[in-house]
């Protein structure tokens, strides 16, 4: 009895860790389907489809994707805001959702994602934080995938991929991923990485989620910094 109530009680703590960073409404004003955006809302993610027409009224189907993992245990919606300028540029755009907020817990998620989705025929795969670390992985053992993109992360392991093309964006107030941890991180990834570096920017500039306990302070307000982002 005494056992399975520690154990209970440490459920209920984990349970309480886990607890995501809500969608700020900016967040979720960009799940509307509207201006050439579709939303299509999946049990294990959503997709932000872009809606388009050639001139002789068919649809044009996206044949590039980019499939984002959010970092631990960030409410997938906080991103949607951020992204949403590709799905409107024409690109696939998948979030997946994270069982309880953390990737490495289903790491082989985005490769059953890329499996339903034959018709994207380039394949770029990033995420936040340890969603960037989990993406990095499936970027470096998947072939279907061309690029990744970082936010305000680094792989866990050498990326050996030569083939890949990769950027890191990153904030130079960030108390997380810091300058520091971005610069150490550069013999992991390709020779032919970009950086962006965005000044001022925090680590909770990448979403729309509010604050961040341990972060930095931004120098930069998060819709100028997300601007950068999506640029």
């Amino acid at each position: 009895a005494v056992a399975l109530l520690v154990l209970a009680f440490l459920l209920v703590v984990f349970l309480a860790y886990a607890r995501p960073f809500v969608a700020t409404p900016t967040a979720t004003a960009a799940l509307q389907p509207e201006d050439g955006v579709r939303i299509a809302d999946r049990p294990s993610w959503y997709e932000l489809i872009p809606v388009r027409e050639d001139p002789s009224g068919e649809n044009i189907k996206p044949t590039i994707g980019l499939m984002f993992t959010p970092g631990a245990r960030i409410d997938s919606r906080a991103y949607a805001h951020v992204l949403r300028p590709l799905a409107e540029a024409g690109y696939l755009v998948v979030v997946l959702k994270e069982p309880f907020g953390f990737s490495l817990l289903d790491a082989d998620r985005g490769s059953k994602v890329l499996d339903l989705h034959p018709e994207i025929t380039t394949w770029v795969v990033g995420g936040h934080s340890l969603g960037g670390t989990t993406a990095a992985t499936l970027a470096d053992r998947d072939e279907r995938v061309k690029g990744l993109a970082l936010f305000a992360s680094y792989p866990a392991d050498n990326v050996v991929r030569t083939d890949l093309e990769a950027v890191s964006i990153s904030g130079t107030a960030d108390g997380f991923a810091t300058p520091e941890d971005i610069e150490a991180s550069r013999g992991k990834l390709p020779p032919n990485t970009s950086y962006v570096v965005i000044n001022g920017a925090v680590h909770s500039s990448f979403g729309d989620y509010g604050d961040q306990s341990g972060d930095g302070t931004a120098t930069i307000a998060r819709s100028a910094a997300q601007s950068e982002i999506t640029t």
